[in-house]
């Protein structure tokens, strides 16, 4: 059964939505009212009205301005009245701004609960209000949540969702080769780096997002996973790994950089029975870990073969 927006949510990020694709980019009057005809399925269309900030850059822009405004002020020593008025006008600002937040929390609620079609679209529109507003964290997390959401569907569908991930991240500063387990980067001390078509990873750090036990034998130069009854073991500069003291011959071996040790992110992943994607444009690595459900069904199909 679908689950449907309230009135006001739907009409909300519906508008917001026309917003992020310059639907109203000309328009230069916040707070402008727009209809938005909402279709559910099953259900008759209804229309509603909505009230959006259609200029959320502009304003923070213009607090800004107030606020530099008030620095220098202050710096001359102007009469206490004029102070007043100032910081007046910031907190009316600042006040309407809280305000919008916490109302688009209380939507982020609603948007959790819902499935399908519903959630994404739901999602890319709250996640582009966020935008607006320079939230970037916020925005990322609601568009991670979805992508979690989704990970029992298609690669095609997976990978979709986590191009807006990266996309995000990149927004925020992340450049080069981005890690995701599960949703969440693991952090790494060593940015990820492509060699030889692979991505090499600290070890410590992927193989603890994935729930393993490492150790590390400075005698031997080796690495060492563990997780569920799966032993892995690579060498530093070897181009052979074992999986359960099974052989398998590398692209990319082990090896040491800035001081870390780095392995291949793919190898150890799914040695570890996890699935590796790669989210080309956003250059992100996208690390899944198998259900409960999922384990238990590859069980089976190994012992009827």
């Amino acid at each position: 059964m679908n689950k449907h927006f309230k009135i006001t949510t739907m009409g909300i990020l519906a508008a917001s939505l026309l917003f992020s694709h310059g639907a109203l980019a000309s328009n230069e009057k916040a707070g402008k009212e727009n209809k938005t005809v909402v279709t559910a399925e099953a259900e008759a269309e209804t229309t509603v009205t909505a009230t959006t900030d259609v200029n959320a850059d502009k304003y923070l822009d213009k607090v800004q301005r107030i606020q530099a405004k008030l620095d220098q002020f202050t710096a001359q020593d102007v009469p206490a009245t004029a102070l007043e008025g100032k910081v007046g006008s910031i907190q009316n600002r600042t006040d309407a701004l809280k305000a919008q937040l916490e109302e688009l929390a209380e939507i982020e609620k609603e948007v959790a609960t819902l499935e399908g079609e519903e959630a994404k679209t739901a999602t890319h529109s709250l996640a582009a209000v966020y935008v607006e507003l320079g939230k970037l964290e916020a925005a990322l997390k609601v568009q991670t949540d979805l992508a979690k959401k989704l990970h029992e569907e298609t690669d095609e569908e997976i990978l979709k969702q986590y191009k807006e991930v990266g996309k995000l991240l990149k927004q925020m500063g992340k450049v080069g080769v981005k890690a995701l387990v599960n949703g969440a980067e693991p952090t790494m001390d060593v940015q990820p780096a492509i060699e030889n078509g692979r991505t090499l990873v600290p070890f410590r750090a992927m193989a603890e997002a994935l729930g393993a036990e490492v150790a590390w034998d400075a005698d031997k130069r080796t690495v060492t996973v563990t997780k569920e009854g799966t032993t892995v073991v690579l060498t530093i500069d070897s181009m052979i790994a074992t999986v359960d003291g099974k052989e398998y011959k590398l692209d990319v071996p082990a090896k040491i950089k800035n001081g870390r040790t780095v392995i291949p992110l793919r190898f150890l992943s799914e040695s570890l029975k996890a699935k590796v994607l790669w989210e080309q444009e956003t250059q992100t690595v996208v690390v899944i870990e198998p259900t409960s459900t999922e384990e238990t069904a590859t069980t089976e199909e190994n012992q009827d073969q």
